[in-house]
């Protein structure tokens, strides 16, 4: 058995819905956020718009990576997905350059981040009209996301819901009939991606 049918048995057998415990989201808002992002991250935040994410890095003036995140828009705001062991580290150092900036950036201890990997995925992204890599949908009237973390190799979704009301989620998974995983897909997923986890 080469590598290639090793990881596809792997991901057939971990296939479902698992919640990432790894990872917290961060909301950054106020006046000021676009430009004060433009300044402190790796990528464009100005080409954010509420159908797409992006990955992205905080670093030290010297080129030093402290942080990789993923990053979205929510209409007056932004929302960042970032490993849970250096959120507050990450708080503390960007912090240090709102001065008198109209930003406010605070961690939503009250979102959850799923991962999702299986077959089924295509046709979730058909009935969301998601139909482009690193695309999202954001549900009406809902704290709740889904972004297309799809790769050729590995089709999967990222899933944000708050736990006051992660009934958008439970219809999408029994809707497609999901089971659930023991393992943290999401975390499986960037290992198999590639996309380091800062700790």
């Amino acid at each position: 058995m080469n590598n290639k049918e090793f990881l596809s048995n792997l991901v057939k057998k971990t296939s479902g819905i698992s919640l990432d415990t790894e990872t917290c989201c961060i909301r950054v808002s106020g006046n000021d956020a676009i430009n004060f992002l433009q300044g402190q991250l790796s990528n464009d935040i100005e080409s954010l718009n509420n159908q797409t994410y992006q990955i992205s890095s905080f670093s030290t003036h010297q080129g030093k990576v402290i942080a990789l995140l993923r990053i979205l828009r929510d209409d007056d705001g932004f929302l960042i997905l970032i490993n849970k062991a250096i959120s507050n580290y990450f708080l503390e150092k960007i912090s240090m350059y709102i001065l008198a900036s109209k930003v406010t950036i605070n961690i939503k201890n009250n979102y959850l981040v799923y991962g999702l990997l299986g077959d089924d995925i295509k046709k979730v992204l058909e009935k969301l009209k998601i139909n482009f890599k690193n695309g999202l949908k954001k549900f009406q009237n809902s704290d709740t996301w889904v972004l297309n973390n799809s790769t050729k190799d590995y089709p999967s979704l990222i899933l944000i819901g708050s736990e006051n009301n992660i009934s958008p989620i439970e219809d999408l998974t029994n809707e497609f009939r999901v089971k659930k995983a023991t393992n943290n897909i999401l975390k499986l997923l960037d290992i198999l991606n590639g996309a380091i986890r800062i700790n």
